[in-house]
């Protein structure tokens, strides 16, 4: 498959996020994609995953369209937009050629780290990786995750942050939530 190739994808709407619905052991990794193009934190995680040990999930956050949706096939057209498939194709590309597995899952909602971190409540998931943003610095994205956690209504287990740069020469930055 060449690198700008779409993936065909076949979706489904789950009404109850879970790692049973989604197929992944909990302790699971939840990476956030929001970029076809900056996905060098999706392939570091691939790369140093042991599938026998632990799941990757991909989530997809897609900020145009409303978290309150409806769950039909019509909204789930929307949440899966050209972004969403260029991004999923994407990352199966990097999973393939590493020969790596892993799931996908696209949220709607404007609300990217509180979506993220909730996925990650429900899947049971250890870890969640990021990229560096580009319009925030390392400390003001910290800020926004610790906010959003505290925001969700219960906090099941710790979960481990980890915020990865697009450069090679720029440190890795990570922290716990609890």
């Amino acid at each position: 498959m060449q690198e700008t190739e779409e993936e065909r994808f076949r979706f489904k709407i789950k009404e109850h996020l879970s790692p049973r619905s989604l197929s992944v052991r909990s302790g699971n990794t939840l990476v956030a994609v929001s970029d076809p193009d900056k996905v060098q934190h999706l392939q570091s995680v691939l790369e140093k995953n042991d599938p026998k040990q632990s799941d990757v999930v991909v989530v997809f956050v897609n900020p145009n369209v409303n978290h309150d949706i409806q769950k039909s096939k019509e909204d789930a057209g929307q949440v899966m937009d050209s972004r969403a498939i260029q991004v999923f194709s994407k990352a199966v590309h990097v999973a393939e050629k590493l020969g790596k597995h892993l799931s996908l899952m696209a949220v709607p909602g404007k609300d990217p780290y509180r979506l993220i971190l909730e996925a990650a409540q429900h899947l049971n998931s250890s870890r969640v990786v990021l990229r560096k943003s580009s319009r925030a610095s390392l400390e003001k994205q910290r800020q926004a995750l610790s906010r959003a956690w505290r925001e969700l209504p219960e906090h099941q287990a710790e979960v481990s942050v980890e915020i990865l740069p697009d450069r090679i020469k720029q440190s890795d930055f990570s922290f716990r939530l609890a």
